[in-house]
């Protein structure tokens, strides 16, 4: 016959079947009390949820939301007018790799969108592209040209940066005489768009007119690439947009407001015609 087990042992054994756990599921505390773990972790999980919630990472449905941006530059980055998405509808578009523009990555080198900013601004400046507008696109930025007057071969035309002289307004001047007398005839003009991101980028299905992205242009910053953007990392997919906008005026047109996109020419005639490829060439 088998020695009986103490009634202690016996009294414990019974305790620890009827609540089905084992000695895993059980930590001494201090003074020698007893706690189910099950219950410590429910504790730990509730002073993390209340914690979250005081930190405002989590909604009152206990949703986990987006750690906030630092207040300052999601200020500033707001200051800074947005490229529309979806773009409108452009004549003709091409995605470049960033290398195919010249810009590549070194060793150790932290590429920002600055960085590339300044790889193509000597490009853009020997094509003359000297007034430059600039906005915050999802994943990047984006740029605008100034609008500028063709051929049909897509190269300036010789009134390229003409603005227009109301002759009723004519000062008497020489040269006012000169620019009304000879600012050609070029019935076809241009806006050259460069967005680059790591994202897709989709297009409007209806075709923008001209007005509007004269307005577009005038809304945006002039002169540099903010700080806000330009000090921010590049992403390894980062990709170029080349966007053309170009629009041909009517032959019963009388102002530039009038024209209308037309989808005459593919990106690389253009970026041949304004002088851009190379170094901007398709991959």
């Amino acid at each position: 016959m088998l020695p009986r087990c103490p009634r202690s042992l016996r009294k414990n054994d019974e305790v620890a079947t009827a609540r089905s756990i084992d000695d895993s599921q059980i930590k001494p505390m201090s003074g020698g009390q007893m706690v189910d773990v099950d219950t410590v972790s429910k504790r730990r999980r509730l002073l993390a949820l209340l914690g979250l919630f005081l930190s405002g990472c989590l909604d009152k449905t206990g949703m986990r939301q987006t750690p906030p941006e630092d207040a300052t530059q999601t200020g500033l980055l707001k200051d800074v007018p947005s490229f529309p998405t979806p773009v409108p509808l452009p004549s003709t578009f091409a995605a470049l790799s960033l290398q195919s523009a010249g810009i590549t990555r070194t060793a150790g080198d932290k590429l920002t969108l600055g960085a590339i900013d300044e790889a193509l601004k000597p490009c853009l400046n020997r094509a003359q592209y000297g007034e430059r507008r600039y906005f915050s696109f999802p994943g990047g930025y984006a740029m605008l040209t100034q609008f500028e007057r063709i051929e049909k071969d897509c190269k300036p035309s010789v009134d390229r940066w003409y603005k227009g002289v109301d002759p009723n307004d004519f000062d008497g001047t020489f040269l006012t005489y000169l620019r009304i007398m000879f600012k050609g005839n070029s019935r076809r003009s241009r806006f050259m768009t460069f967005v680059v991101t790591d994202q897709d980028v989709f297009t409007a299905k209806e075709a923008p007119k001209f007005a509007e992205f004269a307005a577009l242009f005038k809304n945006g910053v002039l002169g540099a690439l903010p700080n806000v953007l330009a000090m921010r990392s590049a992403t390894p997919g980062m990709r170029l947009f080349v966007l053309v906008y170009e629009f041909e005026l009517p032959a019963d047109a009388k102002s530039e407001e009038e024209g209308k996109l037309v989808p005459h020419a593919d990106v690389q005639i253009h970026l041949l015609g304004a002088s851009l490829s190379p170094p901007l060439k398709l991959a």
